[in-house]
């Protein structure tokens, strides 16, 4: 659970400034300005109005999600690579430098997969913060 500031409300949506730490510069979650996050468009389940301070839920659980997806999604489309490649390699009897380039192959297209689902994540509601209680 973080601490904001609503800075902007607007139907049962706000806009909440959090002061940016370390993590914030490798989240895409917020805009950083400065050293604060903005973050935009957060449920707003408790009326909280522009300057009221509210307690966010980002749902670690969720962060632990996007995490894998992020970083360990590539990974394992490296590695797998390596292997599918091993495998094309010994059965047309290629050099194994066929199997490293296929590999970097698959590792590139991990990133398009990547982009696809953290697309699809954002539409999905129980990724995005709520404000859970004015205080």
């Amino acid at each position: 659970m973080e601490k904001g500031l609503v800075i902007n409300s607007k139907d049962n949506k706000v806009t909440i400034r959090l002061e940016a730490t370390d993590a914030c510069k490798r989240c895409a979650g917020c805009e950083i300005v400065g050293n604060e996050a903005i973050l935009k468009d957060v449920e707003n389940k408790v009326r909280a109005k522009k300057g009221d301070t509210v307690l966010i839920d980002n749902k670690p659980k969720n962060i632990m999600i996007g995490a894998i997806i992020v970083y360990l999604l590539p990974l394992i489309f490296l590695i797998a690579g390596y292997f599918i490649g091993l495998l094309i390699v010994r059965a047309l009897s290629l050099s194994t430098d066929i199997a490293i380039l296929f590999a970097l192959l698959v590792f590139a297209l991990s990133f398009p997969a990547v982009r696809i689902i953290d697309r699809r994540l954002e539409k999905n509601k129980s990724f995005k913060p709520i404000v859970v209680k004015k205080l």
